[in-house]
């Protein structure tokens, strides 16, 4: 589905994460190359990415990058583009989601979230786009947004306003790249069992080990969204495959937005 494409994906830095997943994806659906990158906050994490995608028969490379700081940014696209050229698809999965409600959050929470969220997706799209209008090349954009773009939950009041940000974003840069071949898509998903969800209920719920087990016997279906399932549609979405879809936004989750008993 993804045969010799390259792709950039941002939050791939982690095992277990949704970004490492959809990187692992790319590899098994036939991409030529892989670029990760992220924070390293396992050191082992990216080496161990970048062997097993290499194993898998794609080229892989990972390059760490604070996407708070728009230099590395800057950086981050150079050294992509001088080790593969170019990309054919790029995949904003990076994101933070500390808590903070209205009233306890901090203007540098609120700076934090925008910046990584929002500004980091756009300053990556428009070096993408720059990219590939300067190669004469189509390209694809994933946006990884959330269930909470929607409104979401007063706890994490600055994530879901920087969320909807890119969502709004997501279809700006889609309508005004329609005759260019390039096309921006959206995903929001539900809750995920992902390794930063499982160290987020540590952290700020305090939650028991046996915390998925309890969150899963709630859920319509029995369980939380599991990256590999999501990683399908993202590596859809990039590929020739998914055809002229551009702008949209599609509700990854098990409960359905509007409806009500």
């Amino acid at each position: 589905m993804y045969k010799d494409k390259i792709a950039l994906i941002t939050g791939s830095s982690v095992k277990g994460s949704l970004g490492a997943t959809i990187a692992l994806r790319c590899a098994k659906e036939g991409a030529k190359g892989i670029v990760l990158t992220g924070l390293v906050l396992k050191e082992d994490d990216p080496v161990e990415l970048v062997s097993e995608i290499k194993k898998i028969g794609a080229e892989a490379i990972f390059i760490p990058a604070n996407l708070k700081n728009p230099d590395e940014i800057t950086s981050l696209m150079k050294q992509a583009e001088e080790h593969f050229g170019s990309i054919d698809g790029l995949v904003n999965a990076a994101g933070l989601t500390t808590r903070g409600t209205i009233e306890e959050s901090s203007v540098e929470l609120w700076d934090d979230h925008i910046a990584i969220n929002a500004r980091a997706p756009f300053l990556l799209m428009q070096a993408a786009i720059r990219l590939w209008q300067r190669k004469k090349m189509p390209g694809a954009v994933v946006n990884i947004v959330t269930q909470s773009a929607h409104g979401g939950q007063p706890f994490i009041t600055p994530y879901c306003a920087s969320k909807g940000a890119l969502l709004t974003l997501t279809k700006n840069v889609a309508y005004s790249q329609r005759f260019n071949r390039i096309r921006v898509n959206a995903i929001l998903p539900g809750w995920m069992d992902t390794t930063g969800e499982a160290a987020i209920q540590k952290e700020f719920h305090h939650a028991p080990d046996d915390w998925l087990e309890k969150a899963e016997s709630k859920q319509p279906m029995g369980k939380l969204i599991k990256p590999e399932e999501l990683s399908w549609l993202a590596v859809y979405l990039l590929s020739d495959n998914s055809g002229v879809v551009t702008g949209s936004a599609i509700d990854y989750d098990q409960n359905v937005i509007g409806a009500y008993d």
